[in-house]
This record gives C-alpha cells, structure tokens and sequence, in this order.
C-alpha cells in the first residue's frame, strides 16, 4: 500500500512493506552517501521490523520531490495502546538514537517539517510518540519549533581524549580512578596472562559468540531470548559488512573474562553492550575492558568514546572533560479525549505507575513485602502459614510472570463476578505436519509412570496436592513425561489420546481417534530458561503415532504459549467461547479460524449436554 500527500514542494509517500524495493534501495543509497548511525540503517531497522513487529502496522513515512524520488525518511509503525492508536518510531528497545534520513542538506528543514507535519494529520492516529531522540539532533529543535511536548528518558555520556596518550588520558581523572586503574591492572597481570582481542567482522564474532552469551547469561542469571539472538545477530552481520561495528575482548589466560560491542562512526567509538564474567569480579574486568579499549582506540586515531543510553555513574568517571546530553522522547498528541489520554499518560501517569510496578514486581521474594500478611521472613515460613505462602507464589506471583500485571488484574476481576457469570475464551492450535525430532533434542526427559510417581514423589518433595494432581492424570491412562535435575523435580508435560478432556472451569472435549491433546505442561520457575520446555514438547510430539495430530488448548493472553507453539508449526484452527450463568445455564460458540479436514472431527469432540447450548460460527 502507498498513498501520497501532497505539501509544499514535497509530498508524502508512505511504505507498510519493509522489503520494498524502493524504500530498501533509497534507504541505503542515502545512509551510505550521509553516512548516517548504523543504528538509524536500514541494515538495522529490518531485522527488528521482521522479529518484533509483530501486530504493529509498518508506516515508513518517505518524502518524495518533484522527480518522484526519495529524499527523508522516517521509520515508523502504529501500535494499539489502550484502545487508542499511537504512531511511534522503531526499532524499539533495540537503538539509543533515533532520526529521520534525509539526503538534500539544502532543504533539510523543509523535507523534515513536511514529515512532521504528516504526523500531526492523525491520519489514523491519536498521538505521535518518537523514542530516543538526542537533543543535539537536528530534528530535536523542529519538534520543539513544532510543539511537541517532551521527556527525559536517559543521558548520553561521552569520553573525549583528543590529542591525549592513555598516560594522559587517565591523569586528568579523579585520583579514586587512577588509583583503581593501576591496582586492578597490576592484580590482573600477576594472576593472568593477559591479552586483548579486536575482531571486525562477522566470522570472527561468530567463533566467540557462545563464550559471549555464556558470559551475559551468568552475569545477569539469565538469558535473552533466542529470536533476540537472531535479530542482533542479522543486525550486526550488516554493520561488520559496512565496517562499522568492532568487538574488543579482554581474555586472562586465552579464557573471555569481558567484552564490549560498539559502533565506530565519524572518528567516535559507540559502546554498545558490556559485560563480563562475574567469577572476576575482583578485578573489576568491566572496567579494565573500557580501560583497554579506548588505549586501543587512542592508537587508531579515534579520540572519543560514547557510551550511549544509560547515563551511569561508573561511566561518569571517564568523561571528566567530555559532555553530558540527554535523549528524549517526543509527544504530540489530537485534540481527542483519547489523544488526551495518551498524552497524560506518558508525560505524567507512567512514572508514576512504573514506579510502583518496580516496587513490587522487583521484590525478591515478593511475599516478604506483604507487610499486612508478615513482618518477618521467620514468621512466613512457619508451618502453619504454609498454604498462605503457597498460594501467594503459585496463584498471584506465577500468574503474574505469565500473563503480566494487566491480565491477572483483569482474570482476578473476573473470578469476583465468576459465582454469577463468566466468560472463557480458549484456542485450539493444531500442528498437522510434525518435522522429524532426533532423540538428541529431548535426552533429558524420561517417562513419568506411577511407580516412577511413587518412588521419586519424597525425593522430589512434592505438595500433597501436586502429587495428586499427576496421580489423577495417570489413572487418567495420560502420557506422562519429566526432566529431573539433580533430585529436583524440573518439569513435566502430559498427553491424553483418548477419554475425556476437561478444559477452561467446566468444559468437556471427548478426545477423537485422530488427535492427540498436548495438556498441563509445567516448568517450575528455578528451572526457566534452560530449553526444558523444548524437550518436553519435542519428546511428547516424537511419542505419539504419525496417524494422529497433536492439538493445544490455549487462553488467548498466554502470549508465551501462542508463540512457542507457532514457531514449533502450530497454527489456531478453533476458538471456543463459553458463557456461563450461575455456573448452571451455558452457551458455547465454536468459531472457525482456519478451514482444514481436521476442523469437523474436533467440532464432534464438543457434545452439548442438557443445560449446554453450542453454536457453530464460520471465521469467527
């Protein structure tokens, strides 16, 4: 889709198709020729656009001259905030600058202000919201000049070392610096050989990309998700192929004790991500790495080092003679009430809201704030308030790391109103083409029988209402799996090929002969983020025959759950809605998402009974 409006000497042609051939080949004619941010590239903006776009809509707005070519462009999606529409920059979370691309210097403020002027037409919008935008960016000033309201989202902080050797560099800084400096360097030294590693291009940081994750994933005690992986990954391919981004990697003994990835852009090197190996933390590596690297980069002639979004006290020290500015992001909203919404809120609610968010969610454990409950971790624990605690961790704080703060908010309002009416919604997700597994991907799992139960449940120090849980599904004639680690108990998973299979509060699937229902899969949270779920599904789909399709039942707000599944090859074929009165009285629709052979053979599984009332709906 392209639509044009005509303002001025230019006119607005707008893209919602990242692949375009136009766009990509203008894009990257203008980026190279003004040798803009690797962050504002196409080669950087495309991989995110293609992993996290996900229900936004593409709106690259592009300004066009009188020859019909592409002299601005700036990089934007609409996204539902609220129930309102909010026209926003990207990438999101994955740049600390942003701008508009534009070619024709002689008219710059004229291409721009076109652009501007577009976003404030709310032509399908209610506010305009554009992350990350650096006060000493030219496009600042004119959405100030265009009254757009502003608010501090982080500080930019920058080292300037010109015509300094490294001696020189550190003997403008604080003398605590200086100190630090020189006695973790020589600690370092006398334990470890030491050597620093530059690598600037995409081969070489593949060969140390696992120690590089290794190390992030220890120092933070977790780790990225892999489809962020795989967008910074296609990101950064396209930056080493333009000889923009460079690693440098401070090694004790051939072994990768710190790293840092940046930019080099117009003689100032950008540090991007840092990290370093926590069982050195003695030697301060991070800090030695920073150290090492500007040594490096003095001897390349590059005598600025940006730290970019942050704004951190230990990068403070290092810019004793450099400059501090400030990245924004810009507001403009309608006249509208929800334009007036969006506005306030994120000028004056969210901080307010985020606030109290972090004070809760970041508690660890949670329940040791529940001031009206306990004043004391000792008393908490105390047998008597055991099924207090227990349901706290499993009801409120597991409920809430899956569905999110909005969602459990809303399922708790619902399960006030439940004894009169409730309304339950599930999705039936259906894989009928199953890839061959090899028995490599799921060695941990083992099968979860009764004896197994019986002879394990002490060791695995299972609640009494757990124990009984998985006994019932295996009386059930259930397909139990589970991974143990160590003594513990990690996970399990489950698949019923026959009977019955109750879902939601009171539904009933009879299971028919050519399906297979995946149910109760269950990581415990010590043991998140170690692949076990991909286990679990990969030996529950290499278990059952070839003439059966394995199907789910799903909440349309378990969002985890709906994108492991698609990216396995599950897709929704079904939803079920169920509206129940005096949990008496129920009518259920079945809405048909996606017209397949297998859809009428699951529809036989819903019998109505005497107080239930099914309607069949086409593309609900």
């Amino acid at each position: 889709m392209e639509s044009d409006n005509r303002t001025n000497v230019f006119q607005i042609k707008i893209f919602d198709d990242i692949d375009n051939d136009e766009l990509v080949s203008n894009w990257r004619r203008i980026e190279k020729a003004y040798d803009y941010f690797p962050q504002s590239r196409y080669g950087w903006c495309a991989p995110w656009w293609k992993t996290f776009g996900g229900k936004r809509v593409l709106h690259v707005i592009t300004a066009i001259d009188q020859n019909k070519k592409i002299v601005g462009i700036a990089p934007c999606c609409i996204e539902r905030a609220f129930g309102c529409k909010l026209l926003r920059s990207f990438p999101i979370h994955f740049g600390d600058f942003y701008t508009f691309i534009v070619e024709n210097e002689s008219y710059y403020e004229d291409i721009v202000n076109v652009v501007i002027e577009y976003m404030k037409s709310f032509s399908g919008w209610n506010a305009v919201k554009l992350d990350q935008v650096n006060q000493e960016d030219r496009i600042h000033g004119l959405l100030i000049n265009m009254r757009f309201g502003k608010k501090e989202m982080t500080q930019i902080i920058t080292a300037r070392f010109e015509n300094n050797s490294i001696n020189e560099f550190i003997s403008k800084l604080s003398k605590n610096t200086r100190k630090k400096i020189k006695n973790k360097k020589k600690r370092l030294n006398n334990d470890y050989i030491l050597t620093v590693h530059e690598y600037d291009n995409y081969k070489g940081y593949l060969e140390i990309f696992h120690d590089l994750r290794m190390i992030y994933k220890k120092r933070w005690s977790r780790d990225m998700r892999e489809m962020q992986y795989q967008c910074r990954n296609k990101a950064l391919n396209n930056c080493f192929g333009q000889k923009k981004v460079i690693i440098f990697v401070l090694k004790a003994n051939d072994k990768i004790i710190a790293f840092l990835i940046g930019f080099l852009h117009k003689l100032t090197f950008y540090a991007w991500k840092i990290s370093h190996d926590p069982d050195f933390n003695q030697y301060s590596p991070g800090f030695l790495m920073i150290y090492y690297t500007m040594q490096t980069l003095m001897a390349k002639n590059i005598f600025r080092m940006n730290f970019m979004g942050g704004g951190h006290e230990h990068d403070k020290v290092w810019a004793k003679d450099g400059f501090i500015t400030m990245n924004y992001f810009m507001l403009f909203s309608d006249g509208s009430l929800r334009g007036k919404f969006l506005r306030n809120y994120f000028l004056q609610w969210r901080d307010i809201l985020t606030h109290f968010y972090y004070r809760i969610s970041h508690t660890k454990p949670f329940y040791e704030k529940l001031r009206f409950l306990t004043f004391s971790t000792q008393v908490w624990n105390m047998k008597s308030l055991a099924p207090l605690k227990d349901f706290v961790e499993k009801k409120v704080i597991l409920r809430i790391r899956q569905f999110g703060w909005r969602t459990s908010v809303i399922q708790g309002l619902k399960s006030v109103i439940r004894p009169i009416y409730q309304n339950d919604t599930d999705l039936i997700f259906i894989c009928p083409k199953r890839p061959e597994i090899p028995k490599e991907s799921y060695r941990e799992v083992q099968l979860l029988t009764l004896e197994k139960l019986e002879e394990r449940k002490t060791a695995w120090g299972l609640l009494r209402i757990d124990e009984q849980r998985l006994r019932n599904f295996l009386n059930q004639g259930c397909m139990g799996f589970l991974i143990e680690k160590g003594e513990q108990l990690a996970g399990y998973a489950f698949i019923q090929t026959s009977g019955t299979y109750p879902f939601g509060k009171n539904g009933q699937f009879i299971v028919p002969d050519k399906v297979a229902v995946f149910k109760n899969q269950f990581v415990f949270p010590a043991f998140r983020g170690q692949r076990l779920t991909f286990q679990l599904n990969a030996a529950r789909s290499s278990s059952i025959p070839t003439e059966k399709v394995p199907i789910v039942f799903v909440l349309p707000e378990n969002k985890y759950a709906i994108r492991s599944l698609k990216k396995r090859g599950f897709f929704a074929t079904l939803k079920v809605v169920r509206s129940i009165w005096f949990k008496r009285h129920t009518k259920q629709r079945i809405y048909v998402i996606k017209e397949n052979d297998l859809n009428q053979v699951m529809i036989g599984g819903f019998e109505p009974d005497k107080n239930r009332r099914t309607d069949l709906r086409q593309n609900g």
